[in-house]
C-alpha cells in the first residue's frame, strides 16, 4: 500500500507539471501572434508590394496627379504620411476608388503631401517628392502607408525610408535617396505647402473638388467617397 501512494504521487505530479508545460507553451504561443499583429509593418491587411503595383498598373501618373490629365473632374486629395486616418483611407478605401472612379476616367487624382504633424512628416515629404520625380509618387505613399509606424516616435530614419523605397514598385532607390534634398524636390514640397495654404486645409486627409467644394466624407470608406464625390459635383 505505500508504495502504492507513492506511485499515485509521482503520476499526480508529472500530470502537474505536464499541464504547467501545456499551459507554458499555449501562452508563449498566443503571445507571439499578438507581437506579430501589433508589429508595424503591413497595417493594410495584407497588400503587398505587388498588389500595390497591380492596382496602379496602366493608370497614367505625372507628378502629383494619376488618372486621365482631361478627366472631367479632378480630386485634390491632402495628406500627411504620418496621419492614421490617411493610412486608413489609403490602404482600405483608395484601392477600390481608382478601380472604379480613376481607371475609369471618371476622376483624377491629385496627391499633395503636407507636413502637418512634425519633423517625421517632412522627412517623409520629401522623400515623397523625390518618389514625385520618377512619378511613383502614388506607389510610394501607399506602401509608406503599409509600414506607417507611431506618430512622431522618430521611425522616419534612414534606414526607414530606404526599406520603404526598396519597396516601392518601380522606384529607382538610390536615385531617390539622392534627389530628396535636391531644389527639384524642396520646391515640390514647398509647393505642395502653399497649395494647402490656398485652399485652408487644417487636416488631413482632406478632398477637395477642382471645380469647387470640400468632399464631405462621413466615413473613410470608398462607399463615403464615391457618395461625398456625387454631392460635390452636384453642388453640395
Amino acid at each position: 500500500m505505500p508504495e502504492q501512494g507513492s506511485n499515485r504521487r509521482t503520476q499526480l505530479i508529472v500530470l502537474g507539471v505536464l499541464a504547467a508545460l501545456i499551459l507554458i507553451v499555449a501562452i508563449v504561443v498566443s503571445q507571439s501572434g499578438s507581437d506579430e499583429s501589433d508589429s508595424g509593418g503591413d497595417s493594410g491587411g495584407g497588400e503587398t508590394a505587388a498588389s500595390v503595383e497591380e492596382s496602379l498598373a496602366g493608370i497614367p501618373q505625372d507628378g502629383v496627379l494619376l488618372g486621365e490629365p482631361d478627366a472631367p473632374y479632378k480630386v485634390i486629395e491632402l495628406i500627411d504620411l504620418q496621419c492614421p486616418f490617411c493610412a486608413e483611407f489609403s490602404t482600405g478605401a483608395l484601392p477600390q476608388v481608382i478601380d472604379e472612379q480613376v481607371r475609369s476616367g471618371e476622376i483624377a487624382l491629385e496627391l499633395r503631401v503636407i507636413s502637418f504633424l512634425g519633423e517625421d512628416s517632412l522627412e517623409a515629404a520629401q522623400m515623397a517628392a523625390a518618389a514625385t520625380m520618377q512619378n511613383r509618387l502614388f506607389e510610394f505613399a501607399e506602401t509608406f502607408f503599409l509600414n506607417q509606424g507611431e506618430e512622431n516616435s522618430g521611425y522616419v530614419d534612414e534606414d526607414f525610408l530606404t526599406e520603404i523605397a526598396e519597396q516601392t514598385p518601380g522606384l529607382d532607390v538610390e536615385q531617390a535617396l539622392e534627389d530628396r534634398e535636391s531644389p527639384e524636390a524642396q520646391a515640390i514640397v514647398e509647393e505642395n505647402e502653399a497649395v494647402a495654404q490656398e485652399l485652408g486645409v487644417d487636416s488631413t486627409p482632406t478632398f477637395l473638388l477642382e471645380s469647387g467644394g470640400e468632399l464631405a466624407l462621413t466615413e473613410l470608406t470608398a462607399e463615403a467617397f464615391a457618395s461625398a464625390l456625387q454631392s460635390a459635383r452636384a453642388g453640395g
